[in-house]
């Protein structure tokens, strides 16, 4: 290299430069441009080797096909006990949804694949994830700009998907899927498990940050998202609707959150779909998007709030909140209190499976709803935490996390001495005669 630098030297301070040094240098200078050009097309193939193409039909066909074996090739996740078994292990005031743990599915439909990429396969994934008892759902709600993803393989560009991302938020699955879709399957495959089959559906459809209209630069857009969920939402059938509480009222808008949590027997859930967000649905009623109708607050039980710093540890009254599963142990907050009247939702995790211990502990604490990731790995890697609700889609409170229902007050019967009245037969005040 050195020489090479010379012979530059010699040719640039050269009054008449020596022909064959001009060759010399020429040669020198192209070779290192072609080297620099054979980097640059290496690195560029290793960085698109990391990319998951956009997958043709046959290709997410075969892919779901290939994973669809190996699960089936597992032992099966087989959840038959009905929730009346641990309705029957607790006391009349304590029968009601806030002190009831949901077996949750974070990523819904979501089957993986490779190291870099995979597939989403609603209908296959949710035949396995009822009968397995799962009867709660996350599904992480984005929007794309992209006219390389279009059917039947992804929802339209700009309308709202479920896709998987990695840590660094690029979509690592060659295909997504709608809420319309995964409920349409949801209600389809429902009766597969008899033994559940009238039991609640949860849906939490949550914000992909991020990957949405932002809610106050590009409101309008935002709520066009608000009204697209909606339209998608409306497969689920009326009946199965949470719509109305009879004498406590509406049950959609998050108007009787605390009143659907502590008030509501379970008998009136029973085969309800009950749909959480934390979208900014009030946008959506907004009078400027009255021909946007229906819009997802029209839908919502649960309006989802975060804890953050200013509302940790207060007395919130009641609703629901989300919390990072890594916040609970060992923090200086009483969670079994926060939970007691509260429906918790860890969101702190997506396709990564939490350890065992931590969910139990969790659950312990009073927190519901803990998401996990199924059939993206082997069954042997989850079982673990599937076995914790020991065949149920429900797990039960620990008796000191319970909410308590108080006992009617009922007047004491007045003393005797306190009635003005002589006689039975006579008005206060009044006197016999003779």
């Amino acid at each position: 290299m050195g020489g090479f630098i010379g012979k530059v030297q010699e040719l640039m301070l050269s009054p008449k430069p020596n022909p064959d040094i001009a060759k010399y240098v020429g040669g020198g200078i192209l070779f290192i441009l072609l080297v620099i050009l054979l980097v640059y097309i290496f690195n560029g193939q290793v960085q698109q080797a990391k990319i998951p193409p956009i997958a043709s039909p046959e290709n997410v066909a075969l892919i779901q096909a290939t994973r669809r074996d190996a699960i089936n090739a597992e032992t099966q996740l087989d959840g038959s006990n009905s929730w009346n078994g641990l309705i029957n292990q607790l006391a009349p005031g304590e029968r009601y949804l806030v002190n009831f743990c949901p077996l949750t599915a974070s990523l819904g439909g979501y089957i993986g694949g490779n190291e870099i990429s995979g597939v989403f396969y609603s209908d296959f994934y949710l035949q396995k994830a009822l009968r397995a008892g799962i009867r709660s759902f996350v599904l992480p709600i984005c929007t794309y700009m992209d006219d390389n993803k279009m059917p039947p393989n992804w929802p339209i560009s700009g309308d709202p998907a479920v896709v998987a991302r990695d840590k660094k938020g690029k979509i690592i699955s060659l295909n997504a899927v709608s809420v319309k879709q995964f409920c349409t399957d949801l209600i389809r495959f429902n009766g597969q498990n008899p033994s559940q089959a009238s039991e609640p559906l949860m849906l939490h459809l949550i914000e992909d940050t991020g990957y949405l209209p932002d809610s106050v630069k590009d409101e309008a857009k935002y709520a066009k998202v608000l009204s697209k969920l909606a339209s998608e939402l409306s497969v689920i059938p009326p009946s199965m609707r949470l719509t109305n509480l009879g004498g406590y009222g509406s049950a959609v808008n998050s108007q009787n959150e605390s009143n659907i949590l502590t008030q509501v027997p379970l008998s009136e859930l029973q085969s309800k779909v009950i749909v959480f967000t934390n979208f900014k649905t009030t946008i959506g009623q907004k009078s400027a998007y009255g021909n946007l109708k229906p819009t997802l607050d029209d839908f919502t039980n649960f309006t989802i709030r975060p804890v953050i710093a200013q509302n940790a540890g207060l007395n919130v009254g009641s609703g629901s909140r989300s919390l990072r599963l890594a916040d609970i142990s060992g923090s200086s907050i009483s969670w079994t209190d926060q939970a007691r009247t509260i429906y918790h939702t860890t969101l702190d995790y997506n396709l990564t499976n939490p350890a065992a211990g931590h969910v139990d502990n969790a659950i312990k604490t009073g927190i519901q709803v803990i998401p996990v990731p199924f059939y993206t790995d082997k069954i042997a890697t989850i079982k673990p935490t599937w076995d914790l609700w020991k065949g149920y889609s429900w797990r039960i409170k620990e008796p000191g996390a319970r909410y308590l229902k108080p006992d009617p007050v009922v007047p004491a019967t007045p003393s005797a001495k306190m009635n003005a009245r002589v006689a039975p037969n006579l008005q206060p005040g009044q006197a016999v005669v003779g």
